[in-house]
């Protein structure tokens, strides 16, 4: 089998930047001044990249590409615990950092794939088989981790790059030392980072909320070897079942949306419906009251959230995926949207207040911003922004929207959002679904709409850890969507079985009776009224 990989071009002139012995090379990375992640990313990359476009004996690239591994390994985590949790669009600083990490790991597996791409080229290899299985190991490793940096962050994942990955593990496969085992890094063979790199990209990674997908790699590092490659043998259902086209640029599709023919001899299947049966049962587990311990669990696979996590992990692996309602693309309508319980509260009451002046405002200007005070919430003032977004498509239950980046706009995946219409009045109320921040100057999500026409109530949980009144919408029952009347809550205040204070015209007791949603960021439950 031949490799093609691409490789950087030779580049002479910046050699002086390069340092090539190994003893300097080591005192020289342990000088960086670590504390400063930008200043030590940047000299890091600046000397990798110039060694990456040097001759060099390939032993003494080896050792070179030894030293520098670790080091660009511990920068790109520290920078991946960094942006993880952060909103987009990402601060100028945040977005600096998340580049430099992922052209740090892109110039860490050139320096591998130039030893690769060398070593195949010869005749006879005095090598051996077990290096060339250890340089596939490290490419497919920076690979797996520029990957997971990419979702992390919501951004495209660079051209070129599945098309490696696959690459590689055909080669490895050709090779025959595919399964070979590396044990200086965890995953040890390349067939287990090939597979880490499918289910990921499997998992929706750009649907899981901010810090999941750690999670996720977590759930892996103990189920992920039940997941199969196997031959494109006609399937008696689809359900748990992804198409690879190993000459293809893209990660694994469901294999209800292939829709060309299938090469028997280069294309193959990935299986992962056992997967989704293990983390069933790991969720019937913890729904019985086992604690994460008990199931060789992290800690936080106790939160409640950690079940909706799952929830989601078993669909996608197990089923195929239904759509409803048809997209309808190419609308490009201009819509208002702010985001977070408290603005939506906010700019409820004041068209509440006087309608015709938010709806006359609302398009004016690039946003708008009002400011409340509130006797309920005892002089609690909030300050809320809306911004304008441009509709890319639209459904029944959904829309997604795009719009530059702004300073303004804070996104997150379960995110409550408010939007309106220049034709319409009201806010209809959604949760961010997906995000995108790709190319980098553009924000696009996917909004799954909930029940229309919300009202701004006050919530008061008397023997919860917040007792002060709450913002909080209530969303009235729809007989034509046949949905009850449902609350939605900053998370904190609801407590199973515990009664809340609802205040809005009058002041009633309710209780909930059936949560719908639990996220980080709020609570959607049905209740009942009890006085």
């Amino acid at each position: 089998m031949h490799l093609n990989l691409a490789l950087p071009a030779p580049d002479p002139s910046r050699s002086h930047l390069a340092e090539t012995r190994p003893r300097h090379l080591q005192a020289w990375l342990e000088r960086l001044p670590v504390a400063n992640l930008h200043a030590s990313a940047q000299a890091l990359l600046l000397s990798l990249a110039a060694q990456n476009r040097q001759v060099l004996a390939e032993d003494t690239r080896q050792k070179l590409l030894e030293l520098y591994r670790l080091t660009v390994h511990s920068l790109a985590s520290t920078i991946k615990l960094q942006i993880s949790g952060a909103a987009l669009p990402l601060a100028e600083k945040q977005h600096q950092l998340a580049t430099l990490a992922r052209e740090l790991l892109i110039e860490l597996a050139n320096g591998y794939k130039i030893v690769l791409q060398t070593s195949s080229g010869r005749l006879l290899s005095f090598r051996g088989k077990p290096d060339q299985a250890q340089t596939m190991q490290r490419i497919l490793s920076a690979n797996s981790r520029l990957l997971t940096l990419c979702y992390e962050g919501y951004a495209d994942v660079p051209a070129g790059l599945w098309s490696e990955i696959h690459q590689i593990y055909r080669y490895a496969i050709h090779q025959n030392v595919q399964d070979d085992v590396i044990a200086d890094t965890p995953p040890a063979s390349v067939s287990q980072l090939y597979r880490l790199c499918l289910l990921i990209a499997t998992a929706d990674p750009y649907r899981l909320t901010q810090g999941e997908v750690s999670k996720v790699l977590d759930l892996l590092r103990l189920y992920g070897d039940v997941a199969q490659i196997q031959p494109p043998t006609p399937p008696l259902q689809t359900d748990g079942l992804f198409f690879i086209s190993p000459d293809a640029d893209q990660p694994p599709l469901p294999l209800f949306r292939h829709t060309g023919t299938t090469d028997p001899v280069h294309d193959y299947f990935f299986n992962t419906m056992e997967l989704a049966r293990r983390l069933h049962q790991l969720l019937t587990r913890l729904k019985a009251g086992e604690s994460a311990a008990q199931l060789g669990l992290p800690g936080y696979a106790d939160e409640a959230t950690y079940q909706g996590l799952l929830q989601r992990l078993v669909r996608n692996w197990g089923h195929a995926p239904t759509r409803y309602f048809n997209r309808r693309g190419g609308a490009h309508d201009a819509v208002e949207l702010c985001t977070g319980i408290r603005a939506i509260h906010t700019f409820l009451l004041a068209a509440d207040c006087d309608p015709d002046t938010a709806h006359r405002s609302a398009f004016d200007s690039g946003e708008i911003s009002i400011s409340t005070i509130s006797a309920l919430g005892r002089n609690h003032r909030t300050d809320a922004i809306a911004t304008h977004w441009t509709v890319v498509n639209d459904s029944a239950s959904g829309l997604a929207l795009h719009k530059r980046n702004s300073t303004s706009v804070n996104l997150k995946v379960g995110e409550v959002v408010a939007v309106r219409s220049p034709l319409l009045q009201c806010w209809n109320i959604g949760v961010v679904r997906w995000l995108r921040n790709s190319p980098a100057d553009r924000i696009e999500f996917g909004l799954q709409m909930l029940s229309p026409n919300p009202q701004p109530v006050w919530i008061r949980n008397a023997a919860g850890r917040i007792r002060t009144n709450q913002p909080a919408l209530l969303l009235p029952a729809s007989p034509i969507l046949q949905l009850p009347q449902q609350l939605l809550v900053p998370h904190g205040i609801y407590v199973p079985g515990i009664p809340l204070e609802l205040s809005a015209v009058t002041n009633r007791s309710i209780l909930p009776v059936k949560m719908l949603e639990h996220t980080h960021n709020f609570d959607l439950f049905e209740f009942k009224e009890i006085s």
